[in-house]
């Protein structure tokens, strides 16, 4: 898998949380009559990559979570393929966190980084003069 499929799955994962949603539906799925059901179900983001892509991804989220729990793994303990999916998680991430920096009031992501205020507290920001 090469590292922009691993951006991408990652992303993916991130936006769509199919596993999220369909928990959801599962547990209103079990009150709901068939037709709420099929309503619910067509919500659900289709799945442009294979099964095994998103589980690759949970993985590496779940890797890069432990790292920043404080939680060390050393080089002996992960495979080539495992670093080199850290690394694109990591690259994805700031690329994210740059075109969506966070409120200094209320910690926020902004939409883009061209707002004049924050959507959530409202908070002004201060425009750079050219």
């Amino acid at each position: 898998m090469s590292g922009k499929t691993q951006r991408a799955c990652a992303w993916r994962l991130k936006k769509s949380s199919s596993a999220t949603l369909r928990a959801n539906i599962d547990r209103a799925g079990a009150q709901a009559n068939e037709a709420t059901r099929a309503r619910l179900e067509r919500t659900l983001p289709a799945e442009l990559l294979a099964y095994g892509y998103y589980r690759f991804a949970e993985h590496l989220l779940h890797l890069d979570a432990m790292q920043r729990a404080g939680i060390r793994i050393g080089a002996n303990q992960l495979t080539a393929f495992e670093a080199a999916g850290l690394v694109a998680l990591h690259r994805a991430r700031k690329t994210f966190e740059g075109n969506h920096p966070a409120c200094s009031a209320c910690g926020q992501r902004q939409h883009n980084r061209f707002g004049r205020e924050c959507p959530g507290c409202g908070a002004k920001f201060r425009q750079k003069r050219a």
